[in-house]
């Protein structure tokens, strides 16, 4: 028979035991021989739990930087559509203040005519 004479270290799947579980078997020698093994295992359970929460956080905080993102962008869009409106209306006040000194002059030479 053949035996392995070294620690061995293994993980073993949920459907086995119904739990997941890592951990080392060690063997007991006496003269050269078998006579014995220790194993030292514990559950990966709760490891699991904390691997899928912290996967759900890492797409909750990708989704929201996504979502920061995009409210940035509109805001920017927002902000340019902003100067767009403040110039135009800058360009039309000017325009109407040449219409209106065109009226005044219109306006003077017309009285100066009476």
């Amino acid at each position: 028979m053949l035996w392995i004479k070294k620690t061995i270290h293994t993980v073993v799947p949920k459907e086995v035991f119904g739990v997941k579980i890592e951990g080392n078997l060690v063997p007991v020698i006496d003269e050269g021989q078998v006579v014995g093994c220790i194993a030292c295992v514990f559950s990966l359970e709760e490891m699991e739990t904390l691997k899928s929460t912290n996967e759900l956080m890492n797409q909750t905080i990708k989704e929201s930087d996504d979502s920061i993102t995009n409210i940035l962008n509109e805001s920017n869009n927002t902000v340019n559509e902003l100067k767009d409106i403040y110039n135009y209306v800058e360009n039309l006040e000017r325009t109407i203040q040449d219409v209106y000194n065109v009226v005044e002059s219109i306006k003077s030479n017309t009285s100066r005519t009476k």
